[in-house]
């Protein structure tokens, strides 16, 4: 179970994690041990998020869907398969707290000012004159 906010759980019965070796520094201990984990969100099953939510958490996390629509969270950093899984979770938690935020306002394009314009021009007519006397010479 992951709290998101208070008020929103992510209940166990969404979340699958397993397993595996990981690689990286440990020596002999990242041969035997199992610390990487491999966390997926079944975020399309849970009851719990809007249809909203789910529409931002598609679009969020679209490079890190597998075939079944779920979110994967994958981290072998540590050598303690309980901080790799607490980074997992807390992957998961700010990517359903950027799905939850709304959405940035988009830029409305604006005209430059006659006298934006005009500035513009002048400042590049200035710099013209001033690169065009650095030539050589004629007598």
């Amino acid at each position: 179970m992951i709290e998101i906010r208070p008020g929103l759980v992510i209940p166990d019965r969404h979340l699958h994690a397993r397993a595996s070796r990981s690689g990286g520094p440990g020596g002999q201990h990242v041969n035997k041990t199992e610390t990487k984990v491999d966390l997926r969100f079944d975020f399309e099953a849970c009851d719990e998020l809007r249809e909203r939510t789910k529409r931002r958490l598609r679009e969020l996390g679209s490079g890190r869907l597998d075939r079944q629509g779920r979110l994967v969270f994958v981290c072998g950093r540590s050598r303690s398969q309980a901080d790799n899984r607490r980074e997992c979770e807390l992957r998961l938690r700010e990517l359903v707290l950027q799905a939850l935020a709304p959405p940035a306002k988009k830029r409305r394009p604006t005209k430059p000012t006659r006298g934006s314009q005009r500035r513009r021009v002048d400042s590049k007519k200035r710099r013209g004159a001033v690169k065009s006397l650095r030539g050589k010479v004629r007598e």
